[in-house]
C-alpha cells in the first residue's frame, strides 16, 4: 500500500518495490503486506534504506534521528538496534541476532545499592559487576544469580556470607509484581515493590528471545583511557570478551555512537571520530541519534574500572552503580523471528514478529 494513491509492486527476486505508478520522481511511502512471514534478518539485510548502515565491523545499524526502525514486541513499541554478527550462544554456538530495545524507559532504577562487603561490592556506593547487580536480576530470570548465591523460601538472594541482596519474588522478566533495588548492607536490607504486571515480559515474548552471551567488562581502567576512546573501539573492547550468559540486559556505549547520523556541522563520519565522552561538544552527533533522549540520563551495562558503569546522556560518561537513572531493556531475538502483515517500520506500522 501507498500513500496518495500510489500504487506498487514487491519484487522477491530484488527484494524491494517495483513498477511503482505514478513515477514522478515525487517521493512517496509505500508500506508492504507479508500475510504469511518473513524471516526478519533477511528482510532487513535486503532492505534497501539510508536508515540502515553497516557499521565497521559488518553490523547492520539503524541510524539518525527517528529512524523507521519500531516493533511491536509484548504488546509495546520496541526498536531494532541492528543485527549483530555472531552473537553467541550459550552452548559456545554463533548466530546472526536482531538486537531490540525498549522504546521507553520501564522507569528510573538504581543500578546497584549494596554496601561494602555485601556480594562483589569493595565500595558503599553498590558493585558495578553486572552479573551480581539488583538491576540484572530484577530484569532477568531467577537462576541468573550468581552460581555461589542461593534464594531462600521467601525469595531473598543470598550472597556466599549470607547477606541478603535481593528480593527475587517477583520480576520484570515474571510480568508480575516484584522489587527495586534498594540499600544492603551488612546489617540491613531496604526493600519497596514495583508493579511490573502490565509492563513485564509475556509468554509469547519470552519464547522470541535468545538467550545469549553479554559483554559486561571493557578494558577500560583509566579516565585518560575512556576520555580518547571512539565508537569503534568501544566496539572492540565489548566484543573481546563475553562474559554474562542472560536474557534481558541494556545497550552498549557503542550501540548509542552507531546510531548517530550527524548533520550538517558535523556529519556521521566526523561523530564515529569523535571521543564519544566528548559528544556533548557535538550537537549534530547526539541531537541526531535516534538512542538519545533529551534531558534523560540511561544506563549501559558496562562497568569502567573497579567502582563506575557507563551512562548515555548526551555523551557517554562514568558514574556509580547507586545512581537513580532510566532503564531500558535490551534483547536479543532468535534467529528465527518472521516480520507478518502490512508494515513500513514507523511508530503507527511498526513491525510485527512471531515466532517461525
Amino acid at each position: 500500500m501507498c500513500e496518495n494513491g500510489a500504487t506498487a509492486e514487491f519484487s522477491e527476486e530484488l527484494w524491494g518495490l517495483v513498477n511503482i505508478s505514478p513515477n514522478n520522481n515525487v517521493k512517496i511511502k509505500c508500506s508492504i503486506d507479508f500475510k504469511n512471514g518473513t524471516n526478519l534478518i533477511e528482510y532487513l539485510r535486503n532492505l534497501n534504506s539510508s536508515e540502515l548502515v553497516e557499521d565497521d565491523f559488518g553490523n547492520l545499524r539503524y541510524i539518525g534521528k527517528d529512524p523507521n526502525n519500531y516493533v511491536s514486541f509484548n504488546g509495546e513499541l520496541w526498536r531494532i538496534i541492528g543485527v549483530m554478527k555472531d552473537i553467541e550462544n550459550p552452548d559456545g554456538t554463533k548466530d546472526d541476532k536482531v538486537k531490540l530495545i525498549r522504546s521507553e524507559s520501564i522507569g528510573k532504577f538504581y543500578w546497584d545499592k549494596k554496601q561494602i562487603g555485601v556480594g562483589s561490592s569493595t565500595a558503599n556506593w553498590g558493585s558495578n559487576k553486572w552479573n551480581d547487580s539488583q538491576l540484572m536480576m530484577m530484569l532477568n530470570p531467577r537462576d541468573r544469580i550468581p552460581a555461589n548465591y542461593t534464594i531462600d523460601n521467601d525469595g531473598y538472594v543470598l550472597d556466599q556470607k549470607g547477606y541478603k541482596i535481593y528480593r527475587n519474588s517477583g520480576s520484570y522478566w515474571d510480568r508480575t509484581t516484584g522489587y527495586r533495588p534498594e540499600q544492603a548492607t551488612t546489617n540491613s536490607f531496604t526493600e519497596s515493590s514495583v508493579s511490573f504486571n502490565s509492563i513485564g515480559l509475556t509468554a509469547e515474548a519470552k519464547e522470541m528471545i535468545s538467550s545469549s552471551m553479554w559483554t559486561i567488562n571493557v578494558n577500560i581502567n583509566s579516565i585518560l583511557d575512556f576520555q580518547n576512546t571512539l565508537t569503534k573501539e568501544f566496539y572492540s573492547y565489548e566484543a573481546i570478551k563475553k562474559e554474562w550468559i542472560g536474557e534481558v540486559g541494556l545497550m552498549y556505549p557503542s550501540d548509542y555512537g552507531y546510531a548517530t547520523n550527524g548533520g550538517e556541522t558535523t556529519n556521521r563520519e566526523e561523530c564515529l571520530n569523535y571521543e564519544l565522552s566528548s559528544w556533548y561538544e557535538k550537537e549534530d552527533c547526539y541531537s541526531n541519534d535516534w538512542l538519545y533522549k533529551p534531558l534523560t540520563h540511561q544506563f549501559t551495562m558496562i562497568r569502567m574500572g573497579s567502582n563506575n558503569i557507563l551512562e548515555i546522556f548526551k555523551d557517554v560518561y562514568y558514574r556509580e552503580p547507586n545512581n537513580e537513572y532510566y532503564v531500558k531493556p535490551v534483547i536479543y531475538l532468535k534467529s528465527n523471528i518472521l516480520i507478518t502483515g502490512e508494515i513500513n517500520g514507523s511508530s503507527t506500522s511498526p513491525f510485527t514478529l512471531k515466532a517461525e
